[in-house]
């Protein structure tokens, strides 16, 4: 049975003794709400923010966090809020600067997704979405350069306008944390996925979606989810039906889904492959020159592009979502061009990978 103390206050039993605990201390824990709501503290009061999880002190005005260290001062890329968080997204290279203060910070480095492959006669597969480094970091003035921590961002694999393999992402860094980009998809139709990039660093590491293979008859294989929150791979074209779905990324890591492959309609319409899902949606793929089989780029502001679109069909692969997915592979590409061997119809561009700074907003 536990015990219970009841005082006003405590003392040390020496002048100019400090009070030694012989275990943890835990402190009244209450939520944001609850916290927001007290009346009648004083200077110094302390409790523990169940929602933030944050230990909180009173200074006399507000509740303040105790894990922030003087006034915090940072910019670079495109800053915004999500609930109680402040982020800065970087989708190209730059530099975080912290000018005053320290803050522990959640750091998330996406890779560049992969672009679908092309082919003048067969279908193609598509690219595979890029990997994932998070860990919680703490970032300051001190910190970096002077402060100043330099970002590299990989962009998507661009749209392969020529017979060949898709063009892999680019590689992502922050401090330690490396997430390098995914393949590029399979010129021609394979039994083989194309692996997606890998994450290094952090105390989660995710590797992106496969880009799924084309399909030989009926639906493209689909692109792979990504793991431990990485970004999904773009899905494969098909021979004779629908392109194969993009993968899923992870919402709650900010990546994105990959692009759809492109299906031939054999004469009749077929029903477009699916954008995978995460924080944006991949592009849907293609498939005949009428009714709404059309390609769509990657969501997102460095959402892969649609591939170009064939001459008799239109063929063409989805986008990969901006945050790192892969983009989507073609069907048939003679038919594309109304059966010459020719380019027509190309795979969907690659997804921009990204660099996520997070942290509390004050």
């Amino acid at each position: 049975m536990a015990s219970e103390l009841k005082v006003d206050n405590i003392s040390e039993k020496t002048s100019g003794n400090s009070i030694t605990l012989a275990s943890s201390l835990k402190l009244k824990q209450l939520t944001t709400t609850q916290i927001d709501a007290l009346s009648g503290m004083t200077d110094g009061e302390m409790v523990y923010d169940t929602v933030l999880k944050q230990v909180r002190t009173y200074d006399g005005t507000e509740w303040r966090k105790v894990t922030d260290t003087g006034v915090w001062t940072a910019s670079g890329g495109t800053v915004s809020t999500d609930g109680d968080y402040t982020l800065h997204t970087f989708t190209s290279s730059g530099n975080f600067v912290v000018s005053a203060g320290a803050k522990t910070c959640n750091v998330y480095v996406i890779g560049g997704g992969g672009s679908g492959g092309t082919d003048g006669s067969d279908s193609s597969g598509g690219g595979a979405g890029g990997g994932l480094a998070y860990k919680q970091m703490s970032l300051s003035e001190t910190g970096g350069s002077s402060g100043t921590y330099a970002v590299v961002v990989g962009a998507g694999g661009a749209v392969q306008t020529s017979a060949g393999a898709g063009n892999a992402g680019g590689t992502s860094t922050f401090s330690t944390l490396q997430a390098t980009g995914g393949a590029g998809g399979q010129q021609t139709g394979t039994t083989s996925t194309v692996a997606g990039g890998i994450g290094t660093g952090g105390t989660t590491n995710g590797t992106g979606g496969t880009g799924g293979y084309a399909g030989t008859s009926d639906t493209g294989v689909a692109g792979g989810n990504g793991t431990l929150g990485a970004p999904g791979g773009g899905g494969g074209g098909s021979d004779d039906g629908g392109g194969g779905d993009g993968g899923n990324g992870d919402a709650s890591y900010y990546t994105g889904g990959g692009g759809a492959g492109g299906g031939d309609c054999r004469g009749a319409p077929v029903a477009a492959g699916s954008g995978g899902t995460g924080f944006y949606t991949g592009g849907a793929g293609a498939g005949d020159t009428g009714g709404a089989q059309v390609a769509t780029a990657g969501g997102g502001p460095v959402g892969g592009a649609a591939g170009n679109e064939g001459s008799s069909r239109r063929n063409n692969g989805g986008g990969g979502a901006t945050h790192g997915a892969g983009g989507g592979g073609i069907a048939d590409g003679s038919n594309s061009t109304g059966g010459t061997s020719s380019v027509g119809a190309t795979g969907g561009g690659g997804g921009g990978g990204a660099v996520i700074i997070k942290y509390l907003t004050d």
